[in-house]
């Protein structure tokens, strides 16, 4: 089973110690929203194949609308057709490794693919982070044809616009407009092919692919 992370996150500056009852995963209906003190994302159910419709910063009181109505996975000749669709939430006691977090689990299938979100919420963090799993089968291979997987640089460098269309899409944000401000933090962990661990991309311009990490 593949395992991807994905973060959300806002920056405050005075952070009070909160509990884990601050945070809060709730269906309702079909709309689904994640959220504590600090951050609130809201998505359409869409039997599980999760369309986000909306994105708060509390402490600023600033909230950004989607315009997309589309999911926000999306897999190369795969089905947006979600099946199997089950939601539900849990306390995760804290450890000598991390603190007590709020613990919200989606899973679904499309086709013979099966996907799991796990979105943790922490009571003292304007942060959404979210674990990926995948297992089964999918309808296309996630590789440009004729990339040779055991070549780390060419695994590196695959971006949507070299990639053709056999790139997955993980996460999606459909914002309004066009001319928003992007910081893109791209991370290298190949320390003996990178000597420059970080690449930090700051610009405004519309409709242009940049590359980051989740």
């Amino acid at each position: 089973m593949k395992h991807i992370i994905f973060t959300l996150c806002f920056f405050s500056t005075s952070v009070v110690a909160q509990r884990i009852e601050t945070c809060r995963a709730e269906l309702r209906n079909d709309t689904l929203i994640i959220e504590n003190q600090f951050i609130a994302r809201k998505f359409l159910w869409n039997n599980g194949n999760l369309i986000t419709c909306s994105l708060m910063d509390k402490k600023a009181s600033k909230l950004w609308k989607m315009s997309g109505n589309k999911p926000d996975l999306s897999f190369p000749n795969q089905s947006e057709k979600a099946e199997n669709a089950h939601f539900f939430s849990k306390i995760v006691s804290e450890t000598t490794v991390t603190p007590e977090y709020l613990e919200a689990i989606i899973t679904y299938s499309l086709d013979k693919l099966e996907i799991k979100r796990i979105f943790r919420l922490y009571p003292d963090c304007a942060v959404i982070a979210c674990d990926f799993y995948y297992r089964g089968e999918s309808n296309s291979v996630w590789l440009r044809e004729g990339t040779n997987i055991a070549d780390m640089v060419n695994l590196e460098k695959l971006t949507p616009s070299n990639a053709g269309n056999n790139t997955p899409v993980i996460e999606k944000l459909e914002l309004a407009g066009k001319h928003w401000k992007i910081n893109a933090i791209e991370f290298f962990d190949i320390t003996d092919r990178f000597n420059n661990l970080i690449n930090n991309v700051s610009c405004v311009k519309p409709k242009t692919v940049y590359q980051g990490n989740t």
